[in-house]
């Protein structure tokens, strides 16, 4: 199953709330770090496009831990 990893910063509640809604609601996989929760979306998911346009996508990222 391929899957997109976005993540929701914990400064900025609004999107830090409507994660959690959606991570709750699709049981989505994800991890809750201090700066930010990175959580994946499969492909084929009819969330995927929404949740694309609204969280940043960090699949790029080659380091999790340090954010690069």
């Amino acid at each position: 199953m391929e899957r997109n990893q976005y993540c929701a910063y914990t400064l900025d509640k609004p999107s830090m709330l409507l994660a959690f809604k959606l991570i709750r609601k699709y049981q989505f996989d994800f991890e809750c770090h201090v700066n930010r929760t990175r959580f994946w979306v499969p492909n084929t998911h009819k969330m995927n496009p929404f949740v694309a346009l609204r969280f940043k996508c960090i699949d790029s990222e080659k380091d999790h831990f340090i954010g690069a």
